[in-house]
Order: structure tokens, then C-alpha cells, then sequence
């Protein structure tokens, strides 16, 4: 199969675009709650091309000066219609051991595109929150494999693994302190 070049030059834009800005590890002050907030933004694609798409991650960290506390991440989760909301049955798999993460704040919508030729396409985007424990957060500070696994009620469970790169990332989050060099300040409302 010969890729065009227009197809390679679309698909090299899209990738980054993606890339673009994330991994970058973020600050935000919050003044009213008197405490500092990290943030990195990652994008993570399903191990199958069939019927679920990217993964976007904001993962948190809210520090206010006497402990930190567990890592959570904010999703948006892209899929095909035929999948149902994500459930409580969200596992993350580390070095081979599986963990259960609590999720809050599940909702999705169906989004409607339509492209210049007039063809309709629909998807659902799914968002949750995820919450990491500090078995969790200890267990990805030693590893080179995570997978996530979400049960969106299709025939498969939705598998998300994260490049090696990603998993380097997501320990120097877990290891940064507001006050480390490089750290971006963004405003929080």
C-alpha cells in the first residue's frame, strides 16, 4: 500500500500536534484553597484501532505544604459509539500486577461531525476522573510497564498502553516539587 505524501504530511501534523505540549510539568497557585497544584498533560492510544481512540490525560498532583497528596488523573476518553459510559470496573495493570482505581465524575456526550462532503460521523467522548492510591503511586515509581483497562461494555475491555517514554514521565511527575527548576507557572482561578 503507497502512502501519499499529502496522507504522510497529515499524518506527521496530527502527530504533532499531539506531542506538543505534553509531558511538560505545569504549576498552578491556588490562592483561595492556598495551595499549589502540578499538572502534565499526556495523550495515550489504545493497544486496538477498532472502535476506541486517544486517551487524554491530565494528570494531577495537589501539594499544600504539609503532605501531597495520591496523584489523580482528569480523562477524556474517545470511542465509538457502540460503547457504553465507563464504569467503576477501571484497572491499571503495573509491572504486571493488577490495581483497581476509583473513578468520579463519569459523564460522556455524542459528539456530531460533519465533514466538507456533508457525511455524518458521531463518536462518544467519555471523561472521567481517576484516582491513584500511594500503593499506586510507589508502584509506578518502580516500573517500565503500565496498562490501563476500561470496561466500556463492548465484547472487549479498552487497553491503553503507555510507551516507555510516557512511564518515565509519569515517574518525574510522581518526583516533582513546586519549587523544582523548569516548572512552568500557569494562573489558576
Amino acid at each position: 500500500m503507497k502512502i501519499s505524501k499529502i496522507k504522510l504530511a497529515i499524518i506527521a501534523a496530527v502527530a504533532l500536534f499531539y506531542s506538543c505540549n505534553t509531558g511538560q510539568i505545569k504549576l498552578r497557585k491556588d490562592n483561595f484553597s492556598n495551595q499549589d497544584i502540578l499538572t502534565m498533560k499526556l495523550v495515550h492510544f489504545p493497544d486496538t484501532i477498532f472502535g476506541a481512540g486517544q486517551m487524554e490525560a491530565i494528570y494531577l498532583r495537589d501539594i499544600d505544604g504539609k503532605e501531597d497528596k495520591p496523584m489523580y488523573a482528569q480523562i477524556q476518553l474517545k470511542a465509538s459509539v457502540r460503547y457504553n459510559f465507563p464504569n467503576d470496573d477501571m484497572q491499571v495493570k503495573i509491572n504486571g500486577r493488577i490495581y483497581n482505581v476509583k473513578t468520579s465524575n463519569v459523564s460522556g456526550e455524542i459528539v456530531t461531525h460533519i465533514d466538507a462532503n456533508g457525511s455524518i460521523s458521531q463518536e462518544k467522548l467519555f471523561h472521567a476522573t481517576l484516582h491513584f492510591t500511594k500503593e499506586i503511586e510507589d508502584a509506578l515509581n518502580h516500573t517500565d510497564s503500565i496498562a490501563y483497562k476500561f470496561n466500556l461494555g463492548a465484547d472487549k475491555p479498552v487497553i491503553y498502553t503507555v510507551k516507555e517514554d510516557l512511564v518515565k514521565k509519569i515517574q518525574a511527575f510522581l518526583a516533582a516539587k513546586p519549587t523544582d527548576q523548569g516548572i512552568e507557572e500557569e494562573k489558576f482561578f
